[in-house]
């Protein structure tokens, strides 16, 4: 399943390599047959508000929390949802 590397990519390090392929990753969510529609909007909101913010800045932020060892964000409550999506479609 492509959504399956989609959501692996998400889950990765952000990078440019993702954000240049956002169009690409939202199309695979848009097409997945599987998904349900209230997931897709959320998961083609996750990747749009990702990519929308500043590389550099999301990559100082995620330092910071492997620093810490602390996940308190909204980025990380996003993905408390995608893992959630992945249990509750699985």
């Amino acid at each position: 399943m492509l959504i399956l590397k989609v959501i692996s990519r998400l889950l990765d390090y952000p990078s440019e390599a993702l954000f240049s392929a956002s169009d690409e990753l939202i199309e695979v969510v848009k097409n997945d047959a599987a998904i349900r529609p209230d997931n897709k909007l959320a998961l083609i909101s996750f990747i749009n508000k990702l990519t929308a913010r500043d590389l550099l800045d999301l990559s100082d932020e995620d330092q910071e929390h492997i620093e810490k060892g602390v996940r308190a964000d909204d980025y990380d409550l996003d993905m408390a949802k995608i893992l959630e999506f992945l249990i509750l479609e699985g």
